[in-house]
Protein backbone atom coordinates (compact mmCIF):
# COMPACT_ATOMS: atom_id res chain seq x y z
CA UNK A 1 0.00 0.00 0.00
CA UNK A 2 2.95 2.30 0.99
CA UNK A 3 4.23 2.06 -2.85
CA UNK A 4 0.63 2.84 -4.32
CA UNK A 5 0.61 5.96 -1.89
CA UNK A 6 3.70 7.07 -2.71
CA UNK A 7 3.40 6.38 -6.96
CA UNK A 8 -0.29 8.36 -6.69
CA UNK A 9 1.10 10.64 -4.74
CA UNK A 10 4.02 11.81 -7.11
CA UNK A 11 1.72 11.38 -10.05
CA UNK A 12 -0.54 14.05 -8.51
CA UNK A 13 2.27 16.29 -7.69
CA UNK A 14 3.27 16.00 -11.60
CA UNK A 15 -0.65 16.92 -11.97
CA UNK A 16 -0.24 19.85 -9.84
CA UNK A 17 2.84 21.24 -12.17
CA UNK A 18 0.25 20.68 -15.29
CA UNK A 19 -2.41 22.71 -13.52
CA UNK A 20 -0.38 25.09 -12.62
CA UNK A 21 1.36 25.70 -15.82
CA UNK A 22 -2.21 25.79 -17.15
CA UNK A 23 -3.24 28.32 -14.64
CA UNK A 24 -0.22 30.55 -15.92
CA UNK A 25 -1.39 30.51 -19.30
CA UNK A 26 -5.16 30.97 -19.04
CA UNK A 27 -5.18 33.52 -15.52
CA UNK A 28 -5.12 36.66 -17.63
CA UNK A 29 -8.00 35.76 -20.26
CA UNK A 30 -10.04 34.36 -17.09
CA UNK A 31 -9.42 37.87 -14.67
CA UNK A 32 -10.90 39.27 -17.53
CA UNK A 33 -13.76 37.03 -17.93
CA UNK A 34 -14.73 36.48 -14.31
CA UNK A 35 -12.64 36.51 -11.24
CA UNK A 36 -14.61 33.86 -9.24
CA UNK A 37 -13.29 31.56 -11.82
CA UNK A 38 -9.65 32.45 -10.97
CA UNK A 39 -10.54 31.78 -7.30
CA UNK A 40 -11.91 28.56 -8.07
CA UNK A 41 -9.10 27.88 -9.92
CA UNK A 42 -6.72 28.40 -8.03
CA UNK A 43 -8.65 26.91 -4.82
CA UNK A 44 -8.77 23.58 -6.87
CA UNK A 45 -4.92 23.74 -7.48
CA UNK A 46 -3.95 24.02 -3.99
CA UNK A 47 -6.13 20.99 -3.14
CA UNK A 48 -4.41 19.06 -5.20
CA UNK A 49 -1.12 19.72 -3.95
CA UNK A 50 -2.10 18.87 -0.84
CA UNK A 51 -3.94 16.06 -1.98
CA UNK A 52 -0.16 14.99 -2.86
CA UNK A 53 1.50 15.11 0.07
CA UNK A 54 -1.21 13.42 1.78
CA UNK A 55 -0.20 10.33 -0.29
CA UNK A 56 3.46 11.09 -0.34
CA UNK A 57 3.62 11.52 3.47
CA UNK A 58 1.49 8.33 3.42
CA UNK A 59 3.81 6.50 0.96
CA UNK A 60 6.92 7.13 3.40
CA UNK A 61 5.66 6.11 6.54
CA UNK A 62 2.68 4.23 6.30
CA UNK A 63 3.03 1.07 8.55
CA UNK A 64 -0.02 -1.60 8.32
CA UNK A 65 -1.16 -2.74 11.40
CA UNK A 66 -1.74 -6.17 12.21
CA UNK A 67 -4.87 -5.82 13.98
CA UNK A 68 -7.55 -7.15 12.00
CA UNK A 69 -10.08 -3.71 12.54
CA UNK A 70 -7.45 -1.39 12.16
CA UNK A 71 -5.94 -3.09 8.66
CA UNK A 72 -9.64 -2.70 7.46
CA UNK A 73 -10.05 0.75 8.79
CA UNK A 74 -6.64 1.39 6.93
CA UNK A 75 -7.54 0.17 3.73
CA UNK A 76 -10.44 1.78 3.95
CA UNK A 77 -8.94 5.01 4.38
CA UNK A 78 -6.54 4.37 1.84
CA UNK A 79 -9.57 3.74 -0.91
CA UNK A 80 -10.92 6.35 0.40
CA UNK A 81 -8.37 8.58 -0.50
CA UNK A 82 -7.32 7.72 -3.68
CA UNK A 83 -10.39 8.03 -4.54
CA UNK A 84 -11.04 11.93 -2.92
CA UNK A 85 -7.38 12.83 -4.62
CA UNK A 86 -8.99 12.01 -7.99
CA UNK A 87 -12.34 13.65 -7.27
CA UNK A 88 -9.66 16.45 -6.55
CA UNK A 89 -8.18 16.10 -9.85
CA UNK A 90 -11.17 16.28 -11.42
CA UNK A 91 -13.06 19.01 -9.97
CA UNK A 92 -9.93 21.42 -10.87
CA UNK A 93 -11.00 20.79 -14.69
CA UNK A 94 -14.96 20.14 -14.23
CA UNK A 95 -15.92 22.52 -11.18
CA UNK A 96 -15.74 25.72 -13.41
CA UNK A 97 -17.66 24.52 -16.66
CA UNK A 98 -21.06 26.75 -15.68
CA UNK A 99 -19.42 29.55 -14.30
CA UNK A 100 -19.21 31.57 -17.72
CA UNK A 101 -23.30 30.74 -18.39
CA UNK A 102 -24.95 32.90 -15.97
CA UNK A 103 -28.20 30.67 -16.43
CA UNK A 104 -27.44 27.65 -14.63
CA UNK A 105 -24.60 28.78 -12.69
CA UNK A 106 -24.32 27.71 -9.10
CA UNK A 107 -21.78 29.08 -5.99
CA UNK A 108 -21.41 25.35 -4.63
CA UNK A 109 -18.57 22.96 -5.85
CA UNK A 110 -19.81 19.69 -5.81
CA UNK A 111 -16.94 17.38 -6.93
CA UNK A 112 -14.44 19.83 -5.01
CA UNK A 113 -16.85 19.29 -1.78
CA UNK A 114 -16.90 15.23 -2.50
CA UNK A 115 -13.10 15.51 -3.24
CA UNK A 116 -12.67 17.46 0.30
CA UNK A 117 -14.52 15.36 2.27
CA UNK A 118 -13.17 11.93 1.10
CA UNK A 119 -10.08 13.53 1.69
CA UNK A 120 -10.67 14.22 4.99
CA UNK A 121 -12.56 10.85 5.85
CA UNK A 122 -9.78 9.08 5.10
CA UNK A 123 -7.26 10.81 6.82
CA UNK A 124 -9.91 10.43 9.90
CA UNK A 125 -9.82 6.48 9.13
CA UNK A 126 -6.08 6.21 9.26
CA UNK A 127 -5.92 8.06 12.63
CA UNK A 128 -8.71 6.26 13.80
CA UNK A 129 -6.51 2.72 12.70
CA UNK A 130 -3.20 4.39 14.60
CA UNK A 131 -4.78 6.08 17.06
CA UNK A 132 -4.17 2.77 19.41
CA UNK A 133 -0.89 2.39 19.00
CA UNK A 134 0.48 5.99 19.28
CA UNK A 135 -1.34 6.27 22.45
CA UNK A 136 0.72 2.95 23.90
CA UNK A 137 3.74 4.16 25.45
CA UNK A 138 6.17 2.16 23.31
CA UNK A 139 3.97 2.68 19.88
CA UNK A 140 4.49 -0.89 19.41
CA UNK A 141 1.48 -3.00 18.22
Amino acid sequence: MRLLHLGFGLVLFVLFLHTGRHLSATIPEVIRRDERVRFIKRANHIYILGAALVHVALGLYLRRRPHRLAYVLQTTGSVVLFVGGAIVYLAFWLNTDNVFRPDIAKPDRLLTLLGMVGMAAGIGLHLLAGLPAALRRDGED
